[in-house]
């Protein structure tokens, strides 16, 4: 590529209102409750392997499962294989107050029978009448048999929250927290699934915060060598005023706190929702997402609000704000892994109340390394939409995670709904490595959706790893440098032909690229990254794919 000719920087750099989506998401399972009240959809999470297919499975929950002669049973958990889609098994919970299937998390493999096992939390479970106890049970992934289980003190609603964390008492097998947020200010309690039993508990390090209505796993903050917890609190009482929140970060192993990220106004209840996401400050460790989904926007209140923060320095990165009254921007948060190649976690937000062009409920899919959208996922036909939200991990096998959204209150009084969702990335190639000594044909594929036909295309080049670079308003997962400028231009040298074309009628198109012998001599050893944009016209791109890498060896 040394043969490309420079050219003039033309390229816009307007920061865009939207930077599109890297992939095309297809609806890989639905599912609908059965009955009213049933609030299916209450609770979604991974699973693990339980079915030992090689594949990753997950299950529902139902908060009330039936509703009959006025008496509400206790909530439901069913498996679903995540090969077929199809129910494993169900379970069912035993209180008459319980909330089974609204907080679950996998465990892994405790019992040594090769499948993952798991954790359900019901902060509603009542040992008396309406005493609200609250419990947790971890059951056997393969047959969900109950393992161990645990209960809390009336009134704790111990169980609201769970976090898997690594193993901190040296028996091979990883621990886990529970949140217990009406447990005098707050409590977190963790325990061992070797012995079976609490280990040690965490107490609110501030009065009437409600610690422990959320909870996270982090990386190693203090460097003892074990994760370290976020911690939800959000009826923390500060400056602001009363029920501004907080979020502690928190040692594992002691639970001295090593940072609160403080709320900014009463009634918001910042804390509510915390999740991390990977490194996006460069800092090696783990950064911090932290929802006030009633966080005011000057008068308007429950528009939303989520904050990512730095866990080292706890810098404000940036912060992400809902659009209109009470559509509580932030119900729920999950970290999905790098969906767009660019080397940063990406993230979902669950918008449940939104209701913009008669669309009812939205989750809309974040780009770690620049906080701008990349998809927004809404069927307009689901009330609550995005309020529970899931990394299900790789159903389909294409190497990136895939996503449950639910909703209890969908569909005909409180009847409930989930769908699962897989990618479908929009560019490939042929080769994955080309000898510079030698040269050869590297083929690009564009697939993306038919929906996309006669648009136009480009395929891009950086050498200077995923950026992010702004081209013409619109994000994509390439660093700046003089092969993006020229690529960008469209300026190819001839060796490449079909670097600019049209889509076909299905949304496809391929660049050929030959490669002369020693014309990659400058770049051997290193990575090429490459990205394809589209749009009705280029000079206003709508749609970016992932990066691909070419290594270019010797």
């Amino acid at each position: 590529m040394s043969a490309l000719k420079a050219g003039l920087v033309v390229v816009l750099f307007t920061p865009p209102l939207l930077g599109q989506s890297a992939s095309s998401w297809v609806d890989l399972y639905s599912y609908e409750g059965q009955h009213s009240f049933q609030k299916y959809g209450d609770g979604i999470a991974a699973a693990g392997d339980v079915d030992w297919d090689g594949v990753a499975d997950f299950m529902i929950g139902a908060r009330e499962s039936t509703f009959l002669n006025a008496a509400i049973t206790p909530g439901s958990i069913t498996m679903y294989s995540g090969a077929t889609g199809l129910p494993i098994y169900r379970i069912d919970g035993t209180s008459h107050t319980s909330a089974l299937g609204t907080v679950m998390c996998t465990l892994g493999d405790i019992n040594g029978d090769g499948a993952a096992d798991f954790i359900a939390g019901d902060p509603m479970y009542s040992i008396g009448s309406y005493t609200f106890e609250g419990a947790f049970w971890v059951y056997s992934g393969s047959d969900g048999s109950v393992i161990f289980w645990d209960t809390g003190t009336p009134s704790s609603f111990f169980g609201n929250a769970l976090a898997l964390l690594d193993d901190l008492d040296a028996d091979g097998l990883p621990e886990f927290a529970v949140g217990a947020p009406n447990e005098g200010s707050g409590m977190v309690h963790v325990y061992s699934p070797g012995k079976q039993k609490k280990i040690r508990s965490f107490a609110a390090p501030d009065p009437n915060a409600n610690f422990g209505v959320a909870l996270a796993s982090i990386g190693d903050l203090n460097n003892d060598g074990h994760q370290d917890l976020i911690v939800g609190a959000n009826r923390y009482d500060g400056p602001g005023g009363n029920d501004i929140g907080a979020a502690y970060l928190i040692s594992s192993r002691d639970g001295s706190v090593l940072h609160r990220f403080d709320g900014w106004d009463s009634l918001n209840e910042f804390g509510k929702v915390v999740a991390s996401i990977g490194d996006l400050d460069g800092d090696g460790c783990d950064d911090v997402m932290v929802s006030a989904p009633h966080g005011r926007l000057g008068l308007s209140l429950s528009v939303g609000i989520v904050e990512v923060y730095s866990s080292v320095s706890h810098a404000l990165i940036y912060n992400l704000t809902g659009n209109n009254p009470n559509e509580t921007f932030g119900a729920s948060l999950v970290n999905l892994g790098d969906q767009n190649g660019d080397a940063s976690d990406d993230f979902l937000i669950g918008v449940p109340y939104r209701n913009t062009n008669g669309i009812p409920g939205v989750a809309v899919l974040y780009s770690g390394a620049s906080g701008l959208v990349m998809n927004k996922f809404g069927t307009g036909l689901h009330l609550g939409f995005g309020h529970h939200l899931a990394n299900l991990g790789d159903l389909d096998g294409d190497g990136y995670a895939d996503i449950g959204i639910s909703s209890a209150e969908s569909l005909s009084l409180f009847q409930g709904s989930a769908s699962i969702y897989g990618s479908r990335k929009y560019l490939s190639a042929t080769h994955d490595s080309v000898s510079a000594a030698a040269g050869g044909p590297v083929d690009f594929l564009m697939d993306f959706d038919r929906i996309q036909r006669g648009f136009s295309y480009r395929l891009l080049a950086s050498s200077h790893g995923t950026g992010p670079s702004i081209i013409n308003g619109l994000e994509v997962p390439l660093g700046w440098d003089f092969l993006l400028n020229l690529t960008s231009l469209g300026s190819f040298p001839g060796f490449v032909a079909n670097g600019d074309g049209v889509l076909d009628g299905d949304g496809n198109g391929i660049c050929n690229l030959v490669f002369p012998a020693l014309v990659l001599s400058p770049y051997a050893g290193q990575n090429l990254y490459f990205a394809a944009i589209a749009g009705s016209s280029l000079l206003a791109p709508t749609l970016s794919s992932e990066a691909v890498a070419l290594t270019i060896t010797p």
